[in-house]
This record gives C-alpha cells, structure tokens and sequence, in this order.
C-alpha cells in the first residue's frame, strides 16, 4: 500500500447529506487523513450522521469551504485528479487505474480526488482546475455510480498504486499563479481569449497544471511572463 503520500476525497457542491455521510464511511474504510466538502448544498445533519455509521468522526473534523475559490487557492500544491465521465476534444480522460506513472512521480505529498455534485458532475470550470482527469472502470451497461461507490473505489485504486518515485519538498504552488497575469501575458501578444472550445488559455494553464514544475521553475516562469508583459508594454 502507498504510504508515501496521502489521498484526500473533496466533494463539491454535494447536494445530498446522505451521501456526505455515507461518502465519509468510505473515506474511513481507506485512511483518507483528511475529508474535505466544498460548497455543499445541504447541510452535515443527522441524515449525514446516519450515513456515516461509526465514523461520525469523520463527519465532525471535516473541512468545508463556502467556495471552490477558497479551495483551490488553500490547495495549491497538491495533485488534483478530478472524476468525470465527460471527455471532449481538448480534454484527456483516463481510467484512473491507467495513471499510476503520473501519481508515482508527483512532486506533492498530497493527492486529492475531486467529485462533482451528484447530477451533473464536475463543471467545466472544476474541470480547468485539475492536473488530472480520470474515470472509473465499469464492466455493466449502467455506468454512474453512487458517490460513495465512487470514492471508495477511487481512494481503493489510488492507495493500491505504490510509493511515489520523488520526494515531495520541491512541490509547486503555480496553481496560485494568477489568470489575469496569463490573460495579460495572451492578449499582450494579440492572442484572442474569446474562443469557446480551443480557447489558448485554458489550453496553456492546463499545460502548466499538469506538468507540475518545482518552486524555483514556477517562479522563473512567473517571472518571464511578467518581464515580458513589461516589455511589450513599453
């Protein structure tokens, strides 16, 4: 089992308390260290409580955050593999079982698994803020599965990858870099951002997602991209 590092289920925009709890039960089965609820539609009552059966504890050390804003900037430097069924185009979906070489090599010590309210799943805008987009396998012909089903078998695959190949120490907090200075840094070039589905930005944040550059490279780029910026402007 992976004891290298830690994987975290992060609901957001849950709408039912039952499934928080029951969803919480599953983080327990795996030692999830830490279980975190973002713009929950619903509130952690006693239904939550009921679902959780046994690890109310669970329950009562959650993290919730009132939006994916405060999330995503709290969480920076973690990997971030968001579940969906939805592909397209311009947008890499694999089984979750297929990227055990990304999960072993990442340079964060934390792994959260990210799952969308149970209707419709994960947004568009969720989506562009993940490393990693990923699907669970299933063998029937009815392919959406509970929200607790869906973690467990999440965390189950994940754990069962095996100890990372790098240390951790040098992980990354691009995921705070700025869009207005990459928005600024596109449009200085005459790069029309307007483009519904090859849109450049969206195209070059999720390029600098998944590529996970240490401290000192986001930093050099961070810095490139506003001296050139400066230039352009003068």
């Amino acid at each position: 089992m992976n004891t290298k590092f830690e994987v975290i289920p992060v609901l957001i925009r849950p709408k039912y308390s039952s499934n928080i709890g029951t969803a919480a039960r599953a983080a327990a089965n795996l030692g999830s260290p830490q279980f975190i609820v973002v713009e929950p539609k619903c509130t952690i009552d006693e239904n939550a409580y009921k679902g959780a059966a046994g690890a109310q504890m669970i329950l009562d050390e959650a993290i919730v955050y009132n939006s994916t804003s405060e999330y995503f900037n709290r969480h920076s430097s973690c990997l971030r593999i968001g579940l969906t069924a939805r592909s397209g185009k311009n947008r890499r979906v694999e089984e979750l079982s297929t990227l055990s070489n990304e999960v072993k090599s990442t340079k964060a010590d934390r792994i959260h698994l990210i799952f969308g309210p149970e209707d419709h799943g994960l947004s568009k805008e969720d989506l562009d803020q993940c490393h990693l987009l990923a699907t669970l396998p299933s063998f029937g012909t009815f392919t959406s599965f509970n929200l607790a089903q869906a973690v467990l078998l999440s965390l189950y695959i994940v754990k069962s990858m095996g100890p990372i190949l790098t240390q951790p120490e040098n992980s990354s907090d691009l995921g705070t870099f700025d869009d207005s200075t990459l928005k600024s840094w596109l449009k200085s070039m005459g790069i029309q951002l307007n483009a519904p589905k090859a849109n450049a930005f969206y195209t070059l944040k999720n390029m600098l997602l998944r590529s996970q550059p240490t401290k000192k490279e986001a930093a050099l780029f961070e810095k490139i991209v506003r001296q050139t910026i400066r230039l352009i402007r003068e």
